[in-house]
Parts: structure tokens; C-alpha cells; sequence
């Protein structure tokens, strides 16, 4: 029998609320205080254009170095960003991503830009 992809969203779903809701628990007891300590839902969006779906990628990629987790976006091990420069094992289609995009420096190029661009919009002085 196939499994729908509703099905999948909810186990999904389901699992992920047992894994919040049981280390919220734990930390609460631990630290003996009360209440949430995620935000309460995930919020899902379609993608469904190639910018959007690059944009998300590059936001997902800035992410621990706008957070100052590291320098730079290669330093990030969680990340599927190395796995595009050095010769790793990934569950991420490289090759797709890759053509999206106009080859590996391009896709370099473009988190560099996207970095520096924002950088430069929260780096704003106010006189």
C-alpha cells in the first residue's frame, strides 16, 4: 500500500512533536521552571520557483554565520554546503542544484553576494 503524502506529513509531524515536547519536559525539570521552549508551530511554505528555491537554500546556508555559530559557510558541519565543495557523501542531489544555479561558482558566488548583501543591509548606522 502506498502512503500518501499526508500520512507522511503527519507521522513527520508527530515525531517531531514527541522530540520537542519530551526534551521540554526535561529541561523544564531539570531547571525547574514551566512552559514552551520552542516556537508553537513550523510553518511550511510552497516552493514552487527556481529564485524562491535558491533564495531558501542560501538562507538556510547563511544561517549559522549570520547567528555567528561560524565564519564561514564551509565551517558548518550540519550544513549541506560542504558537501558541494569537498568530495563528501550527501543525500543532496549536487548535481541538480548545481545546473540550477550555473555550475559550482556560480553557487559559491551567489552565497557570497547573498552574505555580503545582507551584511550590508544589518550593518546600517543610524544617524
Amino acid at each position: 500500500k502506498k502512503i500518501s503524502d499526508s500520512e507522511i506529513e503527519k507521522f513527520l509531524s508527530k515525531q517531531f512533536s514527541n522530540l520537542f515536547s519530551s526534551y521540554t519536559q526535561s529541561f523544564n525539570k531539570v531547571y525547574n521552571r514551566m512552559g514552551s521552549l520552542f516556537i508553537k508551530n513550523f510553518k511550511r511554505e510552497v516552493v514552487n520557483c527556481k529564485s524562491y528555491f535558491i533564495n531558501a537554500i542560501i538562507y538556510t546556508h547563511r544561517n549559522p554565520v549570520h547567528h555567528g555559530f561560524c565564519k564561514v559557510f564551509e565551517d558548518w558541519s550540519y550544513s549541506s554546503y560542504p558537501a558541494f565543495l569537498f568530495e563528501t557523501d550527501s543525500f543532496v542531489e549536487k548535481e541538480k542544484l548545481l545546473k540550477l544555479t550555473g555550475g559550482l561558482d556560480s553557487f559559491i558566488e551567489l552565497h557570497r553576494q547573498n552574505l555580503a548583501n545582507f551584511e550590508s543591509l544589518t550593518n546600517l548606522e543610524i544617524i
